[in-house]
């Protein structure tokens, strides 16, 4: 994965998430910060994160939601905005989801 190593996020716990924290170990008194790692962050989380582009290494910030759906559509990869839309795979790729509803040129799970 792309995510900025030892990277300590600052959170306060909701009601709709405290239960979450806790199950995860984590003791606090409702209101009181705790100190994550990106990987505890709720899917749905729109907390912001860092990660690092697969293909040029630039670092950039993201929501926790969109990271987790990158993931997901590029088979385990990240690209950062300015990658994403200069290669023509992964335009090709863009383009076959949107027209077809194919993964990938040929329908190849793996484009990288």
């Amino acid at each position: 994965m792309s995510l900025v190593p030892n990277q300590i996020i600052k959170i306060i716990p909701r009601n709709s998430n405290i239960k979450y924290y806790k199950e995860l170990g984590y003791t606090f008194e409702k209101g009181e910060e705790i100190q994550i790692s990106p990987e505890e962050l709720p899917k749905g989380s729109k907390v912001k994160i860092d990660v690092i582009c697969d293909c040029c290494g630039k670092i950039y910030t993201i929501e926790n939601k969109s990271y987790i759906k990158h993931i997901k559509t590029h088979n385990g990869h990240n690209y950062c905005k300015d990658c994403y839309d200069k290669s023509s795979e992964l335009k090709e790729y863009r383009q076959s989801l949107i027209e077809q509803g194919v993964k990938g040129k040929y329908g190849v799970d793996n484009i990288f």
